[in-house]
């Protein structure tokens, strides 16, 4: 059972809520997680800093038991002051467990460097993996 760590402030009175998803019944669902962060990064040698901005904005769908099909897009804008230093990425995953302990798991991704595919090299990738859970 795969869990997710956050780190952040704030008080949080419905932690259990995090782990719903995981804790259903097998009806078909759809669940959806969104972020959006504006991080200061600070050089320790200098009083230069850059502003950046990172988001994510996703979707995972369980039609049947043992199949969850997911969908994101990602943003990252390296320095906010500097034009096109953007990179924004469109994922595909679908994670199969046809029995206990076992997953396969067939991950796509296509990312632009820059804001529009014309202003950098694309990046693909595609991988597939098989998981034994203990």
């Amino acid at each position: 059972m795969p869990l997710l760590a956050e780190i952040g402030w704030g008080y949080n009175q419905n932690a259990v809520l995090a782990l719903g998803p995981l804790l259903r019944n097998d009806q078909p669902c759809l669940n959806g997680f969104s972020e959006t962060d504006f991080v200061r990064q600070q050089v320790a040698a200098g009083s230069i800093g850059v502003n950046q901005f990172v988001s994510y904005l996703g979707g995972t769908v369980l039609p049947v038991r043992g199949l969850m099909i997911g969908l994101a897009y990602e943003r990252f804008q390296e320095n906010l002051s500097v034009n096109r230093t953007g990179h924004n990425a469109f994922d595909a995953q679908i994670n199969f467990f046809p029995w206990a302990h076992i997953e396969l798991v067939v991950i796509g991704r296509y990312q632009m460097n820059g804001w529009t595919a014309g202003d950098g090299p694309s990046n693909k990738l595609l991988m597939g993996q098989l998981h034994y859970y203990l």
